[in-house]
């Protein structure tokens, strides 16, 4: 109680000096500070109550500010910006849809990449896997989809080809049924 006294006095002489001064720009912004302190010591629990609604409505800005930047696909930035609106405010639950989807985006295009580089390395398998992924993390990819229906393509080109080359591979001048070729 001490320490309210104590503000109670420095209220006291501040409201004097501003009644002798009352053009101080100092002395006034100092006033309002001592009053806004006293306001806080009789009442912290209204003063956290307002702050909620601030940073709720903080995080919900930064959710619309987040949407414009995912339309632009700047995805990583509204990732970012999302990351910080849940921050703000755990329970929005636009942010952590938004921190869901822009992380998925951003690890599906990761997967492509790997797989175009698996693809440039021949190993098709495991590229179409990655785009498979890709597609998974995200729906919408539809560099995923092509890519994926073009490793499928190829992927059966390799494999009629590799047929194709033991079908007509020749033994011995010797067709599949073992008889003589003609050509020979």
């Amino acid at each position: 109680m001490a320490a309210d006294g104590k503000l109670d006095e420095a209220i006291a002489v501040a409201e004097q000096a501003a009644a002798l001064d009352p053009s101080s720009r100092p002395i006034s912004s100092y006033l309002q500070q001592l009053k806004a302190a006293k306001a806080q010591k009789l009442n912290p629990q209204k003063q956290n109550e307002q702050a909620a609604p601030s940073k709720a409505s903080e995080a919900t800005a930064k959710v619309k500010q987040a949407g414009v930047l995912f339309q632009q696909n700047k995805i990583a930035e509204a990732l970012a910006l999302s990351e910080e609106a849940l921050q703000l405010d755990p329970n929005n639950t636009d942010a952590g849809r938004y921190v869901q989807t822009c992380r998925n985006i951003l690890l599906a295009d990761q997967k492509l990449k790997q797989a175009r580089d698996l693809n440039s390395q021949s190993k098709i398998d495991e590229a179409l896997a990655l785009s498979e992924e890709a597609h998974r993390l995200d729906p919408d990819n539809t560099l995923a989809v092509t890519y994926i229906q073009i490793l499928q393509s190829t992927k059966h080109l390799k494999q009629a080809a590799s047929l194709g080359s033991r079908a007509t591979g020749r033994s011995g001048g010797r067709d599949r049924r073992g008889q003589k070729d003609l050509a020979e």
